[in-house]
C-alpha cells in the first residue's frame, strides 16, 4: 500500500479531506495509547501492544505502522518506511463506536543494536465510509492521525547529552545563542530541569559567565535528543558576554 510520509514531528495531527456539500462532521475520535513505548531487542519485550480507542458514536477505520526516524541539526524529522524491520498486527482494523482494538507491534530487526534505535508508529484514519449515514450530500471529514514513539533500547543503555559547541549566530532578529547539544550516549534523552552555564569575557575584557534557565531556555524546552544525534537551538543573546572564546556546560535530568 503506499503511504504519503511526513516531515516535521507532530503527536497528533488532523488531515482535512473536504468535499462540496453542506454537512460537516468528524470522521471518527480515536486515541492511540501508550505515545511512547520501549522494545526489547530480544526476548519477551521485543513485541509490545498498542490500543486504538475509538471515542466517537461511529465506527472508525485505521491503519497503523512503523517508520524510522532522522531528525535534523534544527530538529526537522524525516520518516522512512521500515515494514521489513516490524510485524503489525493486525495492520488494519475497523474498531465499533466506543470500542478498543489491541494492536500487536513485534520487533524483526537486528538483535545486538550497538545503540538504541528510533522509530514512531503511525495510526492513520482510512477514509473509509464504514456504514451509510443516511445523508444526501457531501461531507467535510477531519481524518486523524496519530504518531507515537517507538524505540529498540539495548540492556544498559542512557542518554548523555553534553554541549558539543556555543557561538553567536546573526539572525533577522539580530544576534542568537547558537548551542549545539549532543547525544553522545547509547539512548535518547528528554531533557528536564536544565540549565546553561555560558562562559567567556564580559564587556570589561575580564572572565565572565552567565546561568540561564526557565525562560531563558524556553527555545530549549524539553528537547527530545536521539541517541547519536545533534540538535541546535537559538537562544536569546547573553548580552553581558562578548561573542567570541565562549564555552558552555549543560546540566539536566532526563524524562524516561
Amino acid at each position: 500500500m503506499a503511504r504519503l510520509l511526513s516531515k516535521g514531528i507532530r503527536t497528533a495531527a488532523a488531515v482535512v479531506v473536504a468535499w462540496l456539500g453542506l454537512h460537516v462532521g468528524v470522521a471518527g475520535a480515536f486515541q492511540l495509547l501508550p505515545m511512547s513505548m520501549e522494545f526489547a531487542p530480544t526476548g519477551n519485550n521485543a513485541t509490545q501492544t498498542f490500543a486504538v480507542n475509538n471515542e466517537a458514536t461511529e465506527p472508525v477505520a485505521v491503519q497503523i505502522f512503523i517508520v524510522q526516524r532522522i531528525v535534523a541539526l534544527d530538529g526537522t524529522e524525516t520518516l522512512t518506511p521500515a515494514d521489513a524491520e516490524f510485524l503489525v498486527f493486525p495492520p488494519q482494523a475497523a474498531v465499533p463506536a466506543g470500542k478498543t482494538q489491541l494492536i500487536q507491534v513485534r520487533w524483526l530487526g537486528t538483535r545486538t543494536p550497538a545503540t538504541e534505535l528510533a522509530y514512531r508508529i503511525i495510526a492513520e484514519q482510512l477514509p473509509v465510509a464504514l456504514e451509510d449515514r443516511g445523508v444526501l450530500g457531501a461531507r467535510l471529514e477531519i481524518l486523524m492521525r496519530y504518531e507515537g514513539a517507538v524505540y529498540i533500547t539495548p540492556p544498559g543503555s542512557a542518554p548523555n547529552v553534553v554541549v558539543d559547541s556555543v557561538a553567536q549566530m546573526q539572525t533577522p532578529e539580530g544576534p542568537k545563542l547558537a548551542v549545539v547539544l549532543n547525544n553522545s550516549g547509547t539512548a535518547h534523552g528528554l531533557l528536564d530541569q536544565v540549565s546553561l552555564t555560558v562562559s567567556g569575557r564580559g564587556a570589561n575584557g575580564q572572565p565572565a559567565s552567565v546561568e540561564l534557565k526557565g525562560e531563558a531556555l524556553a527555545g530549549m524546552a524539553s528537547p527530545n535528543i536521539l541517541a547519536g544525534n545533534k540538535r541546535q537551538f537559538l537562544l536569546p543573546w547573553p548580552a553581558a558576554l562578548a561573542a567570541d572564546g565562549m564555552t558552555a556546560t549543560l546540566r539536566t535530568n532526563y524524562l524516561r
